[in-house]
């Protein structure tokens, strides 16, 4: 730092001046330096980003599953991969909707509620790879407690089966079912059943393989499912890639609705058996197609 002086009138001796010309470059220096940071730093960060984003969004707007059994078909097939939305408060579950449902009254046989790990998949390290890839949503949701089904009633619905055209009927009204697997047959399993407020009546497309509401009416719950176990509604399959389709709904939710909401039934009425555990496969739940696991009921 130079100094600059001048001598004071009167006197011999130097005044030293404040004035002084700041030197920068130690400081350009400092400044250089505090903006780099180490490449890993830069790479962790912007995982640990990307992994909370996956685990929010999956949280509250979509997730992955996979359709591990014959429920649904022709709709879903064993095998499909479809992308569930979860935005139910932004569009309600209707009628028509396929959507995916956790098993809290215990429709999937035992068999079927947990995935069994075996090798690699069962150590430590194996389970956190795995669980790390379902969080950043690649991998697949696996089906271990949900079930994936069409809603064919909510609240206050009268829903019966079946007309003299072999066909289900809604508040009074016929349902055009264009999504049922050929051949499916209704008549084995009839019903009539009033839905109560915040709740759903699902069933199958694959009729004659589905353990669906039909086969559980004499549960705690009576067949119904609570809005509370819904995970979401099926909006597109996205493999295979020869198969990917946006689903819309078939127009159900067009058919009149009741004004006055039923209450729960008092005497859950006598369910017939429901299909084989063999007819669905591993991991599936009544829910089948949609849920981690299907069974029949997923069918």
């Amino acid at each position: 730092m130079r100094k600059k002086t001048q001598r004071t009138e009167g006197t011999g001796d130097p005044l030293e001046l404040a004035t002084v010309t700041p030197d920068t470059t130690r400081s350009h220096t400092h400044r250089g330096r505090a903006k780099d940071s180490p490449w890993w730093l830069d790479l962790v960060v912007g995982v640990v980003v990307a992994v909370v984003l996956m685990a929010l969004a999956k949280a509250f707007i979509f997730q992955f599953f996979v359709i591990p059994s014959e429920s649904m078909e022709n709709t879903l097939m064993k095998g499909d991969r479809i992308f569930v939305s979860k935005m139910k408060n932004f569009q309600p579950v209707e009628r028509g909707d396929i959507v995916v449902f956790e098993d809290r009254h215990d429709w999937l046989p035992d068999e079927f509620k947990n995935d069994n790990p075996t090798g690699f998949a069962a150590t430590s390290f194996g389970q956190a790879v795995d669980k790390g890839l379902r969080v950043l949503q690649l991998k697949p949701e696996y089906p271990g407690g949900y079930l994936v089904k069409r809603v064919i009633g909510v609240g206050g619905d009268h829903v019966t089966c079946c007309s003299a055209q072999n066909q289900i009927e809604v508040n009074g009204k016929v349902v055009e079912e264009p999504y049922l697997k050929k051949g499916a047959n209704l008549m084995p399993v009839p019903f009539d059943v009033t839905v109560p407020a915040g709740k759903y009546w699902v069933m199958g497309d694959n009729r004659d393989n589905s353990g669906d509401s039909r086969y559980h009416q004499d549960d705690n719950n009576h067949g119904f499912v609570d809005e509370e176990q819904i995970v979401g509604r099926t909006i597109l399959r996205y493999f295979p890639v020869n198969r990917v389709k946006v689903f819309s709904n078939p127009g159900l939710n067009q058919l009149p609705r009741v004004t006055k909401q039923a209450p729960p039934p008092s005497e859950p009425p006598s369910s017939p058996q429901p299909p084989a555990p063999a007819a669905v496969s591993p991991g599936a739940t009544s829910g089948a197609e949609v849920s981690p696991r299907d069974s029949k009921d997923n069918q």
